[in-house]
């Protein structure tokens, strides 16, 4: 049985912007450096997100065209931190997942 993601990856072109974005505005606590190639921070109980520097990775990996990746936010959080995101300059849209059993019903 799958509980949930473990970890991901993301490549990131400045680990310290990079770092600013997800730690700074974003609140996810870092839990790991590696100095020169990674930063890792942790989103909810379990999942770790890696934010790495360009590379091949495993099994010859990169990146891709279309990547991407949602967060769960509780509800009574949820406006806060939208609103942090506008405020920090970033386009922020909400999409409606209520046809899928969750979400809050409205675009943004």
């Amino acid at each position: 049985m799958t509980s949930g993601v473990c970890e991901l990856a993301l490549e990131v072109s400045d680990l310290e912007h990079a770092e600013a974005f997800y730690a700074g505005v974003m609140e996810l606590p870092v839990v790991e450096r590696w100095i020169g190639e990674a930063i890792w921070v942790i989103a909810g109980e379990r999942t770790r997100i890696g934010l790495w520097l360009p590379q091949i990775g495993y099994g010859g990996g990169r990146g891709g065209v279309h990547v991407h990746f949602a967060l769960h936010v509780l509800e009574p959080d949820l406006d806060r931190r939208v609103e942090r995101l506008r405020a920090s300059g970033r386009q922020v849209y909400v999409h409606d997942h209520a046809g899928y059993g969750n979400g809050r019903g409205r675009s943004a």
